[in-house]
């Protein structure tokens, strides 16, 4: 597992309500398990990662408004604790 490697900081994501962020839309994956946050021992450090807001644009078009959704994952939650250790 990369998050026990040395000089690795391993992230978890938590929710608007400080527990670990479960993942949708069925928070399940094909072989029944549960997507979530990774979680354990291992976890160095928590940031959000659950329905962060985002604007997304789309580049097809010539006129391109940005859309405001929300995204979740660990991978929006680690460039938050990125950003915090610079």
């Amino acid at each position: 597992i990369p998050a026990t490697f040395d000089n690795v900081i391993s992230v978890g994501a938590y929710d608007m309500n400080l527990n670990r962020a479960d993942f949708e839309p069925q928070n399940y994956n094909s072989q029944n398990l549960l997507i979530s946050s990774n979680f354990g021992g291992s976890v160095d450090i928590w940031a959000p990662g659950k329905d962060i807001p985002v604007h997304l644009y789309n580049n097809r078009k010539t006129t391109s408004r940005p859309l405001m959704t929300t995204v979740s994952g660990t991978s929006f939650a680690a460039p938050i604790v990125a950003g915090w250790l610079l």
